[in-house]
């Protein structure tokens, strides 16, 4: 009986040491699913942040492209105004060009023809000099008139705004435009 005792309480203490390293390896288990589920929770956490990161960076990335839109097509409408403002200035250039040209080629041409003929032939009868003078007169004034045109095509066509032409009170002072204008009026 003695012995039958100390051989169950030998089985017992036995089994009270299985049950305390099955205890610990139980806790351990459970300390490394908790561990796992821990990690796991981080995981999505991190993961959930990152996505929402992300989603903020590509709302702040759309955000910053459509004011670069805005931007572009702003400039592009501006560019688009100045070409059509130079395409305009450009056919008034070329017509105040061919007006120089041909225009004022004109009495200039017959000024100089009379200059020419009247120093071929000195010796010339009175009609004839008043008549001479008539041209080179008629011509003078002609060419003041069309320069006086070509210096308004230009004031008028160069001096608008984007909203219309300016005022004649708005217009800067042109003292080419008045010396011919005051000259206008002396030979009046």
């Amino acid at each position: 009986m003695d012995m039958q005792m100390l051989f169950s309480q030998e089985k017992q203490k036995r089994d009270l040491e299985f049950l305390a390293k099955e205890n610990e390896v139980n806790k351990l288990k459970l300390s490394n699913k908790t561990n796992a589920i821990i990690f796991l929770s981080l995981g999505v956490i991190m993961t959930i942040l990152i996505a929402i990161l992300f989603k903020s960076f590509a709302n702040v990335k759309a955000s910053h492209n459509k004011i670069l839109e805005r931007e572009v097509k702003k400039r592009t409408e501006d560019l688009q105004k100045k070409e059509r403002i130079l395409t305009a200035q450009n056919k008034k250039l070329m017509a105040y060009a061919h007006m120089t040209s041909h225009v004022l080629r004109k009495p200039l041409a017959n000024i100089l023809g009379v200059i020419n003929l009247l120093e071929a032939h000195e010796e010339l009868y009175e009609h004839s000099k008043d008549e001479m003078i008539k041209v080179i007169k008629d011509a003078a004034i002609e060419m003041d008139e069309t320069v006086i045109h070509s210096i308004d095509i230009l004031n008028e066509d160069f001096l608008e705004s984007s909203e219309g032409k300016l005022s004649s009170a708005n217009k800067p002072y042109n003292p080419v435009r008045a010396e011919l204008e005051a000259l206008k009026h002396q030979q009046v």
